[in-house]
């Protein structure tokens, strides 16, 4: 009995710190997309000398060509003043479609990154709550925390995607004007990756990946623990209710029924 609970007590142990480290691999992901979209000097505009724009590079705020910055309107502001053909409510159009798909991004990746951070620190405090405390918890109130991170993790993933999906569309919008003058202005424009951002990007997918590969390993171990040591049966007598069942006892053994 002695060896099922110590095997028990660290297949815990091992899968709280999986979890755990989870989390933070998610954390880590979502943070560093957020980097990449916001700091300036992860994509860079290579543009030729005809175009008579030197090289770029932008945030999400602010565009810098060599030690000067200006602010998220510079390259797009600098092809507007060259161009003498262009039609000014078009052009408009086409710059304020451009500033909402930049913050459209931005914000769907920190929409993403504070659910995120809320649900781990949220699961974090639960489960220091959990293993500091006497009391164990209810079957009822750990379904209830599982279901209900997975369900915001589940959304942060879908906020962080499409805000890359938007972030790409931005790229691709930016670059290309079509049936108006800013098309010769930009011509030979390509927005090409600075190996940094690409590099982050990178980093960001591996730390997805590794955060579902930890989730699975944490979920089999769980169930590998259960078939160890069966959890605690829920009793369903009226004078004992499913929120006063503990899942598995800190104190003492759990008695089988």
């Amino acid at each position: 009995e002695r060896q099922t609970e110590a095997i028990m007590r660290g297949a815990r142990l091992l899968w709280l710190a999986l979890v755990l480290l989870g989390l933070l691999f998610v954390l880590g992901a979502i943070t560093l997309d957020i980097a990449a979209l916001v700091l300036p000097k992860w994509v860079r505009w290579d543009l030729s000398a005809a175009s008579g724009l030197s090289s770029n590079s932008r945030g999400l705020f602010t565009s810098c060509s060599g030690g000067k910055c200006v602010d998220v309107s510079g390259i797009i502001k600098e092809g507007e003043q060259q161009c003498t053909t262009c039609n000014a409510n078009d052009a408009n159009i086409k710059y304020y479609s451009i500033i909402s798909l930049r913050l459209s991004s931005w914000a769907l990746h920190v929409i993403a990154l504070v659910i995120e951070g809320f649900t781990a620190f949220g699961c974090m405090f639960y489960l220091a709550k959990v293993r500091c405390c006497t009391e164990s918890p209810s079957a009822q109130k750990a379904q209830t925390c599982l279901s209900a991170s997975g369900f915001l993790l589940w959304t942060a993933a879908i906020f962080a995607t499409i805000g890359n999906i938007v972030f790409s569309y931005g790229l691709t919008t930016e670059k290309i004007y079509p049936g108006n003058g800013l098309n010769d202005v930009y011509a030979s424009q390509s927005a090409a990756w600075q190996s940094a951002a690409v590099e982050t990007f990178d980093t960001s997918i591996i730390f997805t990946w590794l955060s579902i590969c930890l989730a699975f390993t944490a979920s089999w171990l769980w169930l590998s623990a259960a078939y160890v040591q069966t959890p605690a049966h829920v009793s369903f007598n009226p004078t004992v209710t499913i929120s006063q069942t503990p899942l598995f006892s800190t104190t003492k053994s759990l008695t089988r029924t």
